[in-house]
């Protein structure tokens, strides 16, 4: 039991070392620590932990431009998160992976992925990743260039940015909307 519990304190330490390099922009040295947090989760067998680091893992690829290698990851933290039925992480995964078809122009792959998550997100409560969300889903119908539903989800978003005072979300809503 103990070998466990050291296992996994020392695989959340290299998370959380990973994390505050990627913040940092040390992309290698978070890369090398989420790497290693993910052997340890590995060794352990959990796959909530195991499907966060690929997530982890998959967002320093995105923040670094590589979108297909971002994609396997975001795709096999998907898979085991549906493995275990975590709604919030089947909405990040899916989240994560409308991002990135919405940077390459895939808007029907996009939208279909932030629905899915939308959904989720509602469904469990997050109301600071409805907003998000709400939000993303109108940039691809203006890329769409179908305004009145761009609109519609703007709308809906400054009104959860407002309802839980997100003052970024208020603003990056307006300005949505006045650019239409």
């Amino acid at each position: 039991r103990k070998k466990i519990g050291d296992k996994l304190g020392t695989a959340n330490s290299y998370n959380n070392i990973g994390i505050n390099n990627s913040y940092l922009g040390n992309y290698p040295e978070a890369l090398e620590n989420h790497l290693a947090s993910l052997a340890l989760r590995e060794e352990i067998g959990d796959k909530n932990t195991i499907a966060d680091s690929y997530n982890s893992i998959g967002t320093i690829y995105y923040d670094q431009g590589n979108y297909p290698e971002a994609m396997k990851y975001f795709f096999t933290s998907l898979a085991l998160e549906e493995e275990t039925g975590d709604k919030r992480g089947i909405a990040r995964a899916t989240g994560n992976i409308g991002n990135i078809y919405n940077i390459q122009g895939q808007y029907e792959d996009a939208l279909k992925n932030y629905l899915v998550s939308l959904k989720l997100r509602e469904e469990i409560g997050d109301k600071n990743a409805v907003a998000i969300m709400t939000s993303n889903i109108g940039n691809v119908y203006d890329q769409l260039e179908r305004h009145d539903e761009a609109l519609k989800h703007y709308f809906a978003s400054y009104k959860m940015s407002e309802v839980i005072g997100d003052k970024e979300g208020i603003a990056a809503s307006l300005h949505n909307i006045g650019r239409i």
